[in-house]
C-alpha cells in the first residue's frame, strides 16, 4: 500500500510529508497509529516522478558545474555555450540557478538530459559515460518520464513479468501487466540468461522419534553373538501349601510354611529360567559417485549419513512394536507375556475398551505404562464418554483455553523426557501417537505397554563404513550402514496372580 508519514520514522529512513510504498500489513499498523495517511497509486505516482525530475536536475547541475569549472581551468576563460544546447542557460548555471524552462517545464525537463548529455560529451569527457553513469542517468529518465516499468517472477506461473505503469493526462493511472519471454522458458529469448536460486540445505519433514524402543532396558553385548539372561521363572501358576497358604508365584518356586517347633522342614527350591537373544544386523547400503560427492554443494554424503542414520532408528521403533521374531527381533505384539483385549464395538474405542485393558496391565509397572495409538484413533479419544461424563473433558472451571488431555503435551513415562514427549495422557497414562501401530479398528490400534519390561541387546550401536574400492572401475564410493542387536519381551509369560481366581496380568496389553 502507498502512504504519507506525518512524522519522521526514527531509525528508517521514511521522512515526514513524503511518500512510500510498505507493506500491507506495516502500512495497516501505522495508519491505526496515525502515523501516516493511505494514498492512491496515482498520488504516489506523481510524487515518485517529482522527487525523480528534482534529483535529475540535481545531477545534471552539478555535472554541468564540474564541466563548466574544468573548462575555464583549461581555458582560462568562460566558454561559450556550444552548439545545438538552447535548452541550457549557463549564466542561470553559473549563479547557481535551476536551467530548466519554468514556462514549458516538463517538456524542457526531457530535453534537458540530452541536451546535458551533448555538451559533456562535446567537452570530450568519455569517462562520464562508465557504465554505471549511464545505468544512473537512465533510471533518472525512466522516473522522469510518465511511466515506469517494473519486473518480477510470478510464483503461480512460474514466469517473469513486465508491469508498466503510466500517467494518463486525466490524472489517472493506467497499468499492463505482460508475461512472456522473459520467463525462465524463454530459452533462447533471454530465458538463458536467467538462473534459479538454490537453497543451500535439504528440506525434509520432522521424522517421528522412537516411541517405544527409546525407554526399554538396554542390554550391552560385549562378545559374541548370543546372549544369555538368567531369570527367575516367575510364570508359574501360585500354589498353596499345606495348611493353605498361598505361595505367590513371584518367588518363583519358593515356598513358605507355618510350622511346629519340632516339625520337619518342607524344602523348596527358587527355580530359573533363560532370556536368549541372538545378535542380528539391521543395514542399509548406497554408492555414490566420486565426482557427485566432490561437485555438490548439499554435502550429500553427510546428509545421506544422517538419514540412514535415523531411519535406522525409526526401524528398531518399529521392530519393537511389530517385529516377528524369526530372523528378526520380537515385538511386543508378538511377544508371549503379551495379553489382548477384545474391543466391545468393531472400530471403536470406547471407555469400557480402556478400562478392561488397564485391569490387566501389571500393577508392578503402572509407573512406566503408556498409550502407543495411531493418530486415526483419534477422533474416537476426543469423544469418548462414559454417558455420564466425557472422559477427556477439560476442567472449565481453570481454563477455557484448556487443551483435551489427548493433546496436551504432558510430561510423563520412564525417559519420556529423554527422545520424545507424549502428546497427552489418557485416565492418567501418557499417550504417544505413532505410524508404526495399525490403524483404528485394526489389532493393535490401541496398546498400553511398559517399555521397561522389554530388552534391547546391543552388540555394537551404528557402524558407519566407506569403501573406495569396492566399486573401483566405476569411479563410485560405496556406503554402509549397520546395527547388530537383538531385541525381545522380557517377560516369559504373562504372571499369574495369587488371588484365588488365576487372575493373569502382564507388561503388554492391546486391543482387538
Amino acid at each position: 500500500m502507498f502512504v504519507k508519514f506525518h512524522r519522521a520514522m526514527p531509525g528508517t529512513s521514511w521522512e515526514k510529508d513524503q511518500l512510500y510504498e510498505v507493506p500491507d500489513d506495516v502500512g495497516r499498523s501505522f495508519v491505526g497509529l496515525k502515523y501516516c495517511d493511505e494514498v492512491n497509486a496515482g498520488e504516489f505516482l506523481v510524487a515518485s516522478r517529482a522527487a525523480a525530475d528534482t534529483a535529475l536536475k540535481d545531477d545534471i547541475l552539478k555535472s554541468v558545474k564540474d564541466l563548466i569549472a574544468q573548462s575555464r581551468s583549461n581555458s582560462g576563460g568562460r566558454p561559450a555555450p556550444p552548439s545545438g544546447g538552447g535548452h541550457v542557460n549557463f549564466s542561470k548555471v553559473a549563479a547557481g540557478e535551476d536551467p530548466a524552462d519554468t514556462e514549458n517545464e516538463r517538456a524542457k525537463k526531457r530535453g534537458l538530459f540530452s541536451e546535458a548529455l551533448r555538451c559533456i560529451g562535446i567537452v570530450g569527457k568519455p569517462h562520464l559515460f562508465d557504465p554505471q553513469f549511464v545505468a544512473h542517468h537512465n533510471r533518472r529518465l525512466q522516473g522522469m518520464s510518465l511511466e515506469a516499468t517494473e519486473y518480477r517472477f510470478n510464483d503461480d506461473t512460474g514466469q517473469f513479468e513486465s508491469t508498466t505503469t503510466r500517467q494518463l493526462e486525466g490524472g489517472g493511472v493506467e497499468t499492463v501487466t505482460r508475461t512472456g519471454t522473459d520467463s525462465l522458458s524463454g530459452g533462447a529469448t533471454y530465458g538463458f540468461s536467467l538462473k534459479p536460486e538454490f537453497l543451500g540445505t535439504l528440506f525434509e519433514i520432522s521424522m517421528e522419534q522412537q516411541v517405544f524402543a527409546s525407554s526399554a532396558q538396554r542390554i550391552p553385548v560385549t562378545q559374541g553373538i548370543e546372549v544369555k539372561w538368567p531369570a527367575w521363572d516367575q510364570y508359574r501358576a501360585p500354589v498353596t501349601t499345606a495348611g493353605g497358604v498361598v505361595q505367590s508365584a513371584v518367588f518363583a518356586g519358593i515356598s513358605l510354611y507355618y510350622l511346629g517347633e519340632i516339625t520337619q522342614r518342607t524344602p523348596s527350591d527358587g527355580l530359573l529360567n533363560m532370556i536368549n537373544f541372538k545378535i542380528v544386523d539391521l543395514t542399509g547400503f548406497t554408492a555414490l559417485s566420486r565426482d557427485f560427492v566432490v561437485d555438490n554443494y548439499l554435502a550429500m554424503d553427510a546428509a545421506i549419513t544422517r538419514m540412514f542414520g535415523r531411519a535406522i532408528g525409526w526401524m528398531e521403533d518399529y521392530m519393537s512394536i511389530q517385529g516377528g521374531g524369526v530372523g528378526k527381533p520380537q515385538g511386543y505384539f508378538n511377544g508371549p507375556s503379551t495379553l489382548v483385549v477384545n474391543r466391545t464395538t468393531a472400530s471403536k474405542i470406547k471407555p469400557a475398551d480402556l478400562t478392561g485393558m488397564i485391569a490387566v496391565a501389571s500393577p508392578m509397572v503402572w509407573d512406566d505404562l503408556r498409550w502407543i495409538t495411531n493418530i486415526t484413533t483419534f477422533p474416537q479419544l476426543s469423544i469418548l464418554n462414559d454417558g455420564t461424563n466425557y472422559v477427556f473433558q477439560p476442567n472449565a472451571l481453570i481454563s477455557q483455553a484448556m487443551k483435551l488431555s489427548a493433546m496436551d503435551r504432558a510430561v510423563g513415562g520412564r525417559g519420556a523426557e529423554l527422545m520424545h514427549r507424549p502428546m497427552g495422557d489418557l485416565l492418567g497414562f501418557p499417550v504417544y501417537f505413532s505410524e508404526k501401530v495399525p490403524t483404528l479398528g485394526n489389532t493393535g490400534d490401541l496398546s498400553l505397554v511398559a517399555p521397561s519390561q522389554y530388552g534391547i541387546a546391543e552388540r555394537s550401536g551404528l557402524e558407519v563404513a566407506v569403501s573406495e574400492h569396492f566399486y573401483f572401475d566405476t569411479d563410485r564410493i560405496a556406503y554402509r550402514f549397520k546395527k547388530r542387536h537383538d531385541m525381545k519381551p522380557l517377560w516369559r509369560a504373562p504372571y499369574i496372580q495369587s488371588d484365588g481366581s488365576s487372575t493373569q496380568v502382564a507388561p503388554f496389553v492391546i486391543l482387538h
